[in-house]
């Protein structure tokens, strides 16, 4: 019976994320506690900017830990497409979909942050861990970040 109330539970949850989400492959999170459009860090999604690579490989601590409080570090990533092609009238592809947590915590200066992106359907077949990393970011009085976990490695060319 508690596995029954547990899955209800977690299942209410994903729906309700799904249902308040937007497609994007930006991250909306931190746009919007900023305020900003996805070119702030982006040239065309996801191709990252001089600013957007800098943000990145600072392991976020670039960004103000206070004003990312705002917004909720988890977001869906499911961006939606519509063919035309055979078999049938047309029809809605969702090809990916993705689960992120993003942000920063710890101490009051927030020197750690993660980054964790999750593919639930990748590419039209079951998805893997894409990244998984945390970040301390008050290395040589700030200077330094050491990063430990799954990395992309285009993020750290």
């Amino acid at each position: 019976m508690k596995f029954k109330a547990a899955f209800a539970v977690a299942a209410g949850s994903v729906a309700a994320m799904l249902v308040t989400s937007r497609p994007a492959q930006a991250m909306p999170n931190f746009a919007q506690a900023y305020g900003v459009p996805c070119s702030e860090c982006h040239i065309q999604i996801p191709a990252l900017n001089a600013y957007g690579r800098y943000v990145q490989r600072t392991g976020y601590a670039a960004l103000n830990p206070h004003v990312l409080e705002r917004e909720s570090p988890v977001w869906v990533d499911y961006p939606v497409g519509y063919s035309q092609q055979a078999p049938g009238p047309g029809s809605w592809d969702i090809g990916s979909l993705g689960l992120h947590l993003d942000g920063a915590f710890g101490t009051p200066n927030s020197e750690w942050t993660y980054h964790i992106q999750q593919w639930i359907w990748q590419a039209s077949q079951p998805g893997g861990l894409d990244t998984a990393w945390v970040a301390y970011n008050n290395f040589f009085n700030g200077s330094g970040h050491i990063f430990a976990g799954k990395l992309d490695r285009k993020s750290v060319v």
